[in-house]
């Protein structure tokens, strides 16, 4: 493990305590004192904190502790006033023997929870939980309900699971899931403005270019087309929307300027590759290609004019070897590379290439 990653993982142990000395009702005005001090030492405890309340909140120990923003009531001005309201009026059943055994068990079940949001997550307090990875960094993802989830370079995704559905929006990049079969919760991934509704399958969703690519690998998933990102946020109601099935061995592109699917059949390899640390491309554009590239490149590459992006190329390469693809472009294309701006690739057109 890393040093930042021992540094989160002491600190997650660290809240954990924290929050059982809360919950045990017996801290003296020394000890909340202490816990005050070190809450607000640094954003991170007070993160950490955030979760493992939310954690405890979502196993309905703590009934009266409904829908309150934690990270709101954590704010330094009201920091004391929330502590004083959690102690005597959310602590106060556990006071008894009965109810610490209780919350003290779930404790473990709450810290292992915090360890397992991982290091490129970030809650926001109001349930949802934010995950993304850096350039170049691809990690796996295990939801609470047994899916998994595969995360590209350069990708954010929020989650929001209840009772009655679980839900992901696909912020940026792209990612791979692997949906747990469960009839009773279903499984939604909203991107831009469209939406994939699941039960159990395999599938992966990319953003890119204003473009929204979806590839099914196992099972079967509904496309919906939504006229909004209000819309899309709000899953509900889609009876009117248009809406595509997709099978294993499918995948449908949908854009905001056409409202419609183009469903085309893939191979197995043309898909997930990049899991491995390939990017595939069959006859796609350039500025695809380039959108993509930026998710695993140090150094920023750009498209000197628009009309470059409309290039269709195929190719292949290792996220290692973008200066060879970038090679292959400037000796295949009307490209030429321009790298007189400190970090940063430009690619121009090519004055003596048709």
């Amino acid at each position: 493990m890393t040093k930042n990653g021992n540094i989160k993982e002491h600190t997650a142990q660290k809240a954990g305590e924290w929050l059982s000395v809360v919950q045990s009702g017996t801290a003296d005005t020394q000890t909340l004192t202490e816990f005050d001090s070190w809450l607000h030492e640094h954003q991170d405890h007070m993160n950490a904190y955030a979760q493992a309340e939310q954690v405890w909140r979502d196993l309905s120990l703590v009934s009266v502790l409904g829908d309150v923003d934690v990270a709101t009531a954590l704010q330094p001005s009201r920091a004391a006033a929330f502590r004083v309201w959690f102690v005597e009026w959310v602590m106060r059943p556990f006071k008894k023997p009965a109810g610490l055994a209780v919350g003290m068990a779930s404790l473990a079940l709450v810290i292992f929870s915090v360890w397992s949001v991982g290091e490129f997550s970030e809650f926001d307090g109001s349930g949802h939980v934010t995950y993304a990875t850096d350039t170049a960094e691809t990690r796996e993802l295990l939801l609470e309900d047994g899916s998994m989830i595969t995360l590209g370079a350069k990708s954010t995704i929020l989650t929001d699971f209840s009772f009655e559905d679980r839900r992901v929006a696909l912020i940026a990049g792209e990612a791979f899931f692997s949906i747990n079969k469960d009839p009773s919760r279903p499984f939604f991934v909203t991107a831009d403005e469209t939406i994939v509704r699941v039960v159990g399958t395999q599938f992966e969703v990319k953003q890119s270019a204003e473009k929204i690519h979806i590839v099914v690998l196992e099972g079967v998933v509904e496309v919906i087309l939504t006229d909004s990102l209000v819309d899309a946020a709000s899953v509900d109601n889609t009876s009117d929307l248009p809406r595509q099935a997709l099978i294993a061995g499918q995948k449908v592109v949908t854009e905001k300027s056409k409202r419609a699917f183009d469903v085309v059949e893939i191979a197995p390899d043309q898909s997930g590759a990049w899991r491995s640390g390939f990017l595939v491309y069959e006859d796609a554009s350039l500025v695809e290609v380039i959108a993509d590239v930026n998710r695993y490149s140090e150094i920023e590459i750009r498209l000197g004019e628009p009309s470059l992006g409309d290039i269709r190329i195929t190719t292949a390469f290792g996220v290692d070897q973008i200066d060879q693809m970038l090679a292959g472009l400037e000796g295949s294309q009307p490209i030429r590379l321009d790298r007189s701006a400190p970090n940063q690739i430009v690619l121009r057109r090519s004055r003596n290439k048709s």
